[in-house]
């Protein structure tokens, strides 16, 4: 299922906290309106490991994160989300 891969860093403002993050996949096809299922991730390990899940190259994972560790959000385009993950971003 291809679509965008937003991610927020919840808590940037606190720099020595540990990182929580709020993941949400919005589907291309299937899209509904309303609110969109959340994913929360603590700790960019963590977050470094579901992007790994998902397909993404060591270096595309290292691109993304010092982005969204230097603006606070990143918005990821084209995304292939697979089958098997679909369920966590359900609405």
């Amino acid at each position: 299922m291809d679509g965008v891969l937003d991610i927020l860093w919840d808590n940037n403002a606190e720099r020595a906290a540990t990182p929580r993050y709020t993941v949400i996949f919005l589907r291309f096809v299937g899209f509904k309106n309303g609110a969109q299922a959340t994913n929360r991730i603590v700790g960019a390990e963590a977050l470094d490991a579901h992007l790994t899940e998902i397909g993404f190259s060591p270096q595309g994972r290292k691109e993304w994160m010092e982005k969204l560790h230097d603006e606070g959000s990143v918005s990821i385009e084209r995304v292939s989300m697979p089958e098997e993950l679909l369920p966590i971003y359900a609405n």
